[in-house]
């Protein structure tokens, strides 16, 4: 393994466990629990995988 590979990995495994127990907060400003009308049209779109299947307009 080269010096700065194992120097990545030795970084990463420090600041994983730092960011992995970060705090979270959620505020509720607005909480609907009426029914929603069923949808006319569903979409679905496939992700490109790769880059070669990217086409900017």
């Amino acid at each position: 393994m080269q010096p700065l590979t194992r120097f990545g990995l030795l970084v990463t495994a420090a600041l994983l466990p730092i960011t992995g127990c970060a705090p979270t907060k959620v505020n509720v400003v607005r909480q609907y629990t009426g029914n929603l009308p069923q949808p006319n049209r569903i979409f679905v779109y496939y992700f490109a995988v790769s880059p070669g299947e990217v086409k900017l307009h």
